[in-house]
């Protein structure tokens, strides 16, 4: 009977010990990138980071960039004289600045002629023939219209049409070309765009003086 209860008893041993390892042996260890994801958390690469810190850096020093390649234009003036005594002053002041001139708008004028003859001779002996009837008029000798006659320039368009008119009924051909007549205006330029505040640049130009301050690009500018 002693063998008989021994053998139970470790029977029952082994049996305890395989349901313990077995229940061991079934928990799982999850990895610790994924606590990280299941706990919500993100990572970051360190090269991402840099790549971000790089563009923000790149994109403050465009700005930079673009500030420098700006300047302060102030006028327009009358006549150089007045221009340089405005730059004498704002030297004074510890400002440094440039001549420049800047094209405006322009104007039309009308260009009445006779389109190009075939040579200078021909030229010569409708010219001789206009004048001979008191029309005032020139041989053109240079550009697209060279040998051809110019009669008259004209910012008015129907002091133009007029004269147009007038030669068409002395059966001559004739017509207007439009020229654009670019203008400028003097101007002087400040580099300190950061420097020169509002306050700043009335000072420059003093209280008596109708001029005016524009933002424009750097005439050494690339």
């Amino acid at each position: 009977m002693r063998w008989v209860f021994l053998s139970l008893v470790c029977a029952n041993l082994l049996v305890m010990v395989w349901f313990w390892r077995d229940q061991v042996g079934g928990v799982t260890v999850s990895p610790k990138t994924d606590q990280a994801e299941v706990q919500g958390q993100s990572l970051t690469l360190l090269s991402e980071v840099n790549r971000n810190q790089l563009s923000y850096k790149s994109k403050q020093a465009d700005k930079r960039n673009a500030t420098e390649q700006r300047c302060y234009s102030v006028g327009p003036f009358k006549d150089e004289d007045d221009a340089k005594f405005l730059g004498m002053r704002a030297e004074a002041l510890g400002f440094e600045s440039e001549m420049r001139s800047l094209a405006t708008g322009g104007s039309i004028e009308h260009w009445v002629h006779i389109p190009p003859l075939a040579n200078r001779q021909q030229s010569l002996q409708l010219l001789r023939e206009l004048q001979g009837r008191g029309i005032d008029s020139y041989i053109i000798t240079q550009g697209d219209l060279a040998e051809g006659i110019s009669l008259g320039l004209f910012k008015n368009k129907e002091s133009a049409g007029r004269l147009t008119q007038k030669m068409l009924d002395m059966e001559y051909d004739v017509v207007i070309k439009e020229v654009v007549r670019g203008e400028k205006e003097l101007w002087l330029e400040f580099p300190q765009v950061s420097a020169l505040t509002e306050a700043t640049r009335k000072r420059v130009v003093g209280i008596d003086q109708n001029l005016n301050w524009m933002l424009t690009d750097c005439s050494n500018s690339k």
